[in-house]
């Protein structure tokens, strides 16, 4: 699938952890499609969402160490 990412793709792209992006695409972000039992991240929408927690946490990118 083009554009898309596996949630392990998705954490090693934005520092978060794997089981969290999960808890996420549960909760029904738009950036996330469960085909069969695995979740899809749409990239583009995914790498967005990033960067406004990014702004919302004064510039903390990914979760803290």
């Amino acid at each position: 699938m083009e554009g898309w990412i596996t949630t392990k793709q998705a954490a090693d792209l934005s520092g978060y952890n794997r089981e969290w992006i999960v808890k996420l695409c549960r909760q029904g972000q738009p950036w996330a499609r469960q085909i069969e039992r695995r979740w899809w991240i749409n990239r583009t929408m995914f790498e967005k969402w990033v960067r406004e927690q990014a702004v919302e946490s004064n510039g903390r990118m990914g979760p803290r160490k």
